[in-house]
């Protein structure tokens, strides 16, 4: 049963009417502020242990929903059975305990174990260094909705309004990282700043809990015996129109990282997104009809499910706009539903905490579960599918409506498998029949909107079946998903080469037969390192000097560059994700390494293991740690440099592979080498006949000491000397500026 207030007959005092509105609104936005702003912040302090993996975020994700939900079952005892004035203190009591874990820094020890231990390292280290000051500031939301609905406030008969506030927080705190904070603050002005709102915060918290207290004490607090019981169903709807979005919004996000980059700066794109769609829909009155949203939403996934199953957004900004789109409004149709269905408030903490269950739900879903449970991004189509069950969570449909669905859907879906038969190479000339079908099917479904369920489920199964056969270049695909994303092991159109993807992007590849199907034996590697590559050239120039020569290779990949090191007797390869090593060493797919090879190769972050090597031993390090166009940002710092630099033996050379779709960042590595003291060339190779022989075109920095150490590849076609490009910073491991690299590669496409 839940406590009410019974006004008495007189008015409220002053400070009731006047102040405890503005305070409580000050608060919510301030404490949701702080919330959302801890973790872009904690997650960039992780990502040069993590090796800038996109499931950090994804798993973060789930953290910080966690002890959320903790916050807010906090919230709804501490508000069910204490009065304003005791839950005040003992809130504020809190605070004051939270305030020994800040500033927010790393352990000490915060070394990543080698193997598969990363999920629980990060577990740990986030309950060691934010879950108490996050779960102290996780309960504010409904704490202070609730003792505002018990005050004597005339708006605290609705008080759900107010839930807009703490969303505009979560908001402007979220786009105030990457836009303001991120670029001009290091790691540990960050974290200060952050210490002291939260002094602020618990400033705000007591004189709210004090003023609506004195309203308070003035009624008679009586336990409410005639409410209707709730109904389980009812709470089951909150905790699944609450788990769907919130699926969603990890799936999302672990798609744009791994194409992009693994970084605050665009994961918080999508949440801001999602908290956005609570500030429109917890409104008094409806910004949109529940109808229109139901139609938009069905619209944006049909164009979602052509756009993937059929390969026709082959620009990465496309892609990520479809998806944002869908995310956008499949969250606003759930959380409008949401809204419909709030309670009276004496619920309100209950239904708080309901939808936290839900966004714990659907969050471990889709980063915790399906990496274990699926070996490709399987959770996006799925929660996409899920998103059009919102309307049927409210209406159940009748079994004569879902027969007739499911027979539709299976006709449509059967002839979109069979198209894909007859024409297989859908990205080809004959790939209009494909996208005929796909504009029938939605016009369909458009047309069948008015019997949603059949429309839905026609959308569905036709996902199913497009889905099904979506890989790389719609070959036969295997796939090997780890911590670190998926990576997929097929063969070209033409049977020819073996192709390694790591998401969306090409990481490798060998020719396997020659055009008579006769088997090509001992073939170089293509991609970046074929013989003619900018790789070639520096391996050789080492090579000249010195016939035997160590090298450290950072990134394994196919095991291409192995292929140069078949004569030498002191190469050494660090890899992060063991599921690529496993790949490397895998006899049956590119055969670049054989299986002595693996007592050469050290698993864990580079940075870290790279210490284990004596200062001045390494002729050559090579940097090749991308994980599909993601970019470890770690590795790019003055503080990573120098530890390479201090590996080189006299006259070696530092080789660093800046290719990248999204990011501008050569001038970055000119910025870094200049600080310090190194001297670079670089190369930028191009392909006109990649579909033949998959060489891809390459940008590769090569380092070194002194100017004399490159003159070999300064007087070789195509090499030029490195020099610093004006107002690009330097990166540190207290400071990158992502926004600035994907402005210069966007104006350099121009």
């Amino acid at each position: 049963m839940a406590i009410s207030t019974l006004s008495p007959a007189s008015s409220p005092n002053f400070a009731v009417r006047f102040a405890l509105l503005p305070l409580t609104v000050a608060a919510l936005f301030l404490s949701a502020a702080l919330l959302f702003s801890i973790q872009p912040l904690f997650t960039r302090m992780v990502l040069p242990v993590l090796g800038g993996s996109p499931s950090v975020w994804s798993v973060a994700m789930v953290m910080f929903q966690a002890v959320l939900l903790a916050g807010y079952a906090y919230a709804h005892a501490l508000s069910s059975c204490a009065s304003i004035r005791r839950a005040t203190v003992i809130h504020v009591a809190l605070m004051a305990a939270a305030a020994a874990f800040l500033p927010i820094a790393l352990p000490g020890n915060a070394a990543l174990p080698a193997g598969e231990g990363s999920v629980m390292w990060f577990v740990t280290i986030f309950l060691m260094a934010v879950a108490v000051p996050f779960l102290a500031v996780a309960g504010n939301g409904p704490l202070l909705q609730a003792w505002f609905a018990r005050s004597q406030h005339a708006a605290g008969e609705d008080p759900y309004h107010l839930y807009a506030a703490s969303n505009i927080g979560s908001f402007v705190g979220l786009l105030s990282y990457p836009l303001i904070v991120e670029p001009n603050f290091g790691l540990v002005a960050q974290s200060s700043l952050w210490s002291l709102g939260f002094a602020a915060l618990a400033v705000l918290i007591a004189a709210a809990g004090i003023t609506a207290g004195q309203a308070q004490s003035k009624a008679i607090i009586a336990r409410v015996t005639s409410a209707a019981p709730l109904a389980f169903r009812r709470v089951c709807q909150w905790i699944a129109l609450a788990f769907i979005p919130s699926a969603l919004l990890v799936a999302v996000t672990a798609h744009i990282s791994s194409d992009i980059a693994a970084a605050p700066f665009l994961w918080v794109v999508p949440l801001a997104l999602f908290l956005l769609t609570f500030v429109l829909t917890f409104r008094k009155t409806p910004l949109v009809s529940s109808e229109v949203l139901h139609r938009l939403q069905l619209a944006i996934i049909g164009m979602v499910i052509v756009a993937r199953s059929f390969a026709l957004t082959p620009d990465i900004a496309v892609s990520v706009l479809l998806d944002l789109a869908a995310l956008f409004i499949a969250a606003m149709s759930a959380h409008a539903a949401l809204v419909a269905l709030r309670p009276e408030k004496e619920r309100l903490t209950l239904f708080y905490l309901s939808m936290s269950l839900g966004g714990v739900l659907g969050g471990s879903f889709t980063a915790l579960l399906a990496p274990l449970l699926f070996s490709s991004i399987a959770e996006f189509p799925i929660t996409l599918l899920l998103c059009l069950a919102t309307p049927l969570i409210l209406a159940p449909p009748t079994w004569a409506k879902t027969g007739k669905a499911l027979a539709l859907g299976i006709v449509i879906g059967g002839a979109i498998v069979s198209c894909l038969y007859a024409f297989p190479d859908v990205t080809g000339p004959q790939r209009e029949p494909v996208l005929v079908l796909g504009l029938v099917m939605a016009v369909m479904s458009f047309v069948l909107l008015y019997r949603h369920m059949l429309a839905a489920l026609t959308v569905a199964i036709a996902l199913l079946a497009g889905e099904a056969w979506l890989s790389p270049l719609n070959g036969k695909a295997e796939s090997v998903r780890s911590f670190f994303g998926v990576h997929r092991m097929v063969a070209s159109t033409d049977g020819r080469f073996r192709l390694l993807f790591h998401g969306t992007t090409l990481h490798g590849a060998r020719q396997m037969t020659d055009s008579a199907g006769a088997i090509v034996k001992d073939a170089p590697p293509t991609t970046y390192y074929h013989p003619e590559s900018p790789f070639a050239d520096a391996i050789d120039s080492v090579r000249r000097r010195k016939a035997q020569f160590s090298a450290s290779i950072v990134g394994l990949g196919a095991g291409a560059l192995a292929w140069y090191g078949r004569d030498q007797n002191d190469w050494r390869y660090f890899e992060i994700d063991p599921a690529v090593v496993e790949i490397a060493l895998d006899q049956r797919q590119f055969g670049f390494m054989s299986p002595d090879d693996r007592r050469k190769i050290s698993i864990g972050d580079a940075r870290l293991t790279l210490t284990s090597l004596g200062d001045g031993s390494q002729d050559l390090i090579v940097l090749d740690a991308f994980s599909s166009d993601s970019i470890p940002t770690h590795l790019l710092t003055v503080e990573a440099m120098s530890l390479y630099a201090r590996k080189l033996a006299p006259r070696g050379l530092l080789l660093m592979h800046v290719s990248n779709r999204n990011l501008e960042l050569a001038s970055v590595v000119a910025a870094n080498a200049e600080v310090l003291g190194l001297t670079g060339a670089r190369r930028l190779s191009t392909n006109d006949d990649f579909k033949n022989t998959y060489r891809s075109a390459a940008d590769v920095i090569a380092l070194a000491r002194a100017p004399a150490d490159l003159d070999d590849l300064i007087q070789r076609a195509k090499w030029w000397s490195l020099a610093p490009v004006a107002d690009v910073k330097p990166w540190s491991d207290d400071f990158t500026d992502l926004p600035a690299a994907i402005y210069r590669r966007l104006w350099s496409k121009r």
